[in-house]
């Protein structure tokens, strides 16, 4: 192991962009919850982050541990080879050994009891208590069944569960390999609007699991978008979301993708989804963006125009999509006004939301 002078600065702009406020404490939005004011901030010793909404802090490998979800050893070792600006490598001077961090109490007990929370939550929102916030989801439609299928809940106030501290609000768990390695909670009157619960342990992207091999990939901004976008689309693409606009793919993420043709983009129209849809361009070059209307996201035009899937067809013959091969597919064939689609075993982590259609 070596010995590390980081310029934290040059760390946070690789991972996050240029600051949107500049000055003593250049400021970012939050990767670590749904951020639409700079709220993270480089502290003035130069050395320390701290966000003011959700109140993380720490120093450069505090970051990329949280980031990129590794042990304290895998982001000391992240930093030291190289992977980012700003780093002074020092091999004459050793580091004491250290043995890789233990996952923290929270942690443990979200992959517990992850499952038991989950499921109370879904139990309350079928009550009375959770009547309102079925009828709002409802209202951005999204149906019973695919609530079900999702396994979305409702905490009604603010209080332990399982020995893990819940807020109020919507649950939205996340659930990769048949496991909970995540919660996050939609807020009715707060700010940030989403929180996740701690504990998570989460990594690549939300319905990832149901990603097709051979099949172009929708991002949508946030949680709901993604379920609303599946529900309706989910027999022509594969839809996905990293949580927020300002989540850089980690690994899995991206080998989640790797098969993905295209990769198309559905953000909202502001300044953050601009920057996080320039980190996916940079990442790619088959990601392609779709133009949302200002002021609009994927809820939003559904609402509008009734029809989210007619949009999405349009933009998807305006790119001129092309059936690619994929070794893994038995045959390629057309479907739905002559995009192409790959048919193959549909693998997801959850209930089917809707029947395939057939060629």
């Amino acid at each position: 192991m070596i010995h590390l002078s980081i310029s934290l600065e040059s760390v946070l702009r690789q991972n996050l962009g240029a600051p949107k406020v500049r000055g003593r404490q250049p400021g970012w939005n939050c990767p670590f919850h749904d951020d639409h004011t700079p709220s993270f901030k480089l502290m003035p010793d130069g050395r320390r982050w701290k966000c003011f909404g959700c109140d993380r802090a720490g120093d450069a490998i505090d970051f990329i541990r949280e980031r990129r979800n590794l042990s304290f050893k895998e982001a000391v070792e992240y930093l030291g080879g190289g992977l980012t600006d700003g780093l002074v490598p020092n091999p004459s001077v050793p580091s004491p050994k250290r043995r890789p961090a233990a996952p923290a109490p929270d942690v443990l007990v979200l992959r517990r009891h992850g499952e038991a929370i989950v499921r109370d939550c879904a139990d309350r929102l079928h009550r009375p208590e959770g009547a309102r916030a079925m009828q709002w989801l409802e209202a951005r439609g999204i149906r019973a069944e695919t609530i079900e299928a999702a396994r979305l809940g409702f905490n009604q106030a603010d209080h332990l569960i399982s020995g893990i501290y819940l807020r109020r609000g919507i649950t939205i768990p996340w659930i990769s390999g048949g496991n909970v390695c995540g919660i996050k909670i939609r807020r009715p009157f707060a700010n940030p609007k989403y929180i996740w619960v701690k504990g998570q342990h989460r990594s690549g992207l939300y319905l990832g699991d149901a990603i097709v091999p051979g099949r172009s990939t929708v991002i949508a901004e946030g949680e709901l978008d993604a379920l609303l976008c599946f529900q309706e689309c989910g027999d022509l693409v594969g839809v996905a979301t990293l949580g927020s606009a300002s989540d850089t793919p980690d690994q899995q993420s991206l080998e989640q993708l790797l098969s993905a043709p295209s990769v198309f983009l559905c953000y909202d129209a502001d300044d953050a989804a601009r920057a996080g849809a320039d980190r996916w361009s940079g990442l790619s070059q088959r990601t392609r963006t779709l133009r949302v209307p200002a002021g609009m996201d994927l809820t939003d035009i559904h609402r509008v125009t009734g029809n989210l899937r007619d949009w999405l067809t349009a933009h998807l013959h305006r790119h001129r999509l092309l059936t690619t091969l994929h070794p893994t597919l038995p045959t390629i064939c057309m479907n739905d006004r002559g995009i192409g689609v790959g048919m193959d075993t549909l693998h997801l982590p959850y209930t089917l939301l809707r029947e395939r259609q057939t060629c």
